[in-house]
This record gives C-alpha cells, sequence and structure tokens, in this order.
C-alpha cells in the first residue's frame, strides 16, 4: 500500500492502482502484466518517481479540497487521469473545476468499470494532444473528443439522473 496524506484525508492506494499510475504517468504500456515492465520502461519509471509522486500527492490535494476521502472515492483509477495532467503541465488554478467535473461525472456514469487498462489508455492519448496544444482541460472539449472503449462517456443525461 502507498499512503497519500491530504491536509484533511488519506488515501491507501492498493499496489496494482500505483503500478499502474506509474505505467500511465511514464508514458508506458498500461496494461499490468510482466511484459510492461521490462527493463527500460522500469528505469524511465524510476527516472520520473519525483514527478509521479508529486503529481498524486497534488492529485490527493485536490480531491482532498473537492471532498473526496479514500472511501468515497469509488473508482480510484478515475484520479490516474488528474494525475496525468497536472504531471504533465495542465494549469490546475484555470482548470479545477472542470477536472472536477470531468471526476464527478466519470463516477457517476461508472466509465471506470470493466476495461480500465482500455480506457485509461485512450485517456492518456487524448490528454497527450489536448496539453500538447493548451494547458487547460475542458470537460466540455474531453466529452466532445475523447473517444473512449465501448461506447463509454461521462455525459450525463436527464435518463441518467432519474431515481428508483
Amino acid at each position: 500500500m502507498r499512503s497519500f496524506v491530504g491536509h484533511r484525508g488519506k488515501f491507501a492506494f492498493d499496489n496494482d492502482f500505483m503500478m499502474r499510475t506509474c505505467l500511465v504517468l511514464a508514458d508506458c504500456p498500461i496494461r499490468l502484466r510482466v511484459a510492461s515492465f521490462k527493463q527500460e520502461n522500469v528505469k524511465r519509471i524510476v527516472d520520473l518517481w519525483k514527478d509521479i509522486t508529486d503529481a498524486m500527492e497534488r492529485t490527493v490535494e485536490l480531491l482532498v479540497e473537492w471532498g473526496f476521502q479514500g472511501e468515497t472515492l469509488t473508482a480510484a483509477n478515475a484520479a490516474i487521469p488528474i494525475a496525468y495532467a497536472v504531471k504533465n503541465g495542465c494549469d490546475v488554478d484555470v482548470s479545477k473545476a472542470d477536472l472536477r467535473l470531468y471526476l464527478i461525472k466519470s463516477l457517476l456514469a461508472g466509465v471506470y468499470s470493466g476495461q480500465g487498462d482500455q480506457l485509461l489508455a485512450d485517456i492518456r492519448k487524448y490528454l497527450q494532444g489536448s496539453l500538447a496544444n493548451s494547458a487547460k482541460f475542458s470537460v466540455g472539449d474531453f466529452e466532445q473528443s475523447a473517444k473512449l472503449p465501448s461506447g463509454k462517456s461521462i455525459t450525463i443525461n436527464d435518463p441518467d439522473l432519474v431515481h428508483s
């Protein structure tokens, strides 16, 4: 377990989450298998370790600021794209509201149930292109442009909000 402590909360992430986070943030293949941890990828992760942990610490600070605790973050993988954006130059001050909305919508829409590796790869690909053009993350642009697997989307429609 790797613990990250925010100002008012604690998140304990399991080894699978941390390995997946390292692979995503180091721009390595994401599938958790031995081949993903070949020598060159491990070296890349080691070389980027400070950037990876700094991005995760900043992400946890944001999660806490937004009212999340370890147990209320129902899909921990939803935090990985935020950490990726933070690590890769996203202007968090300008993008904070959109990053928060991305997180909430992705949790409500349940996009992180199943196909997590492919979903993270597709989101990373979107962020690579998006952050190359602008340091601002826009949830609207993400909804319009990101190609997610199996027709997944973070768009919430009125039928999605109907309570039983």
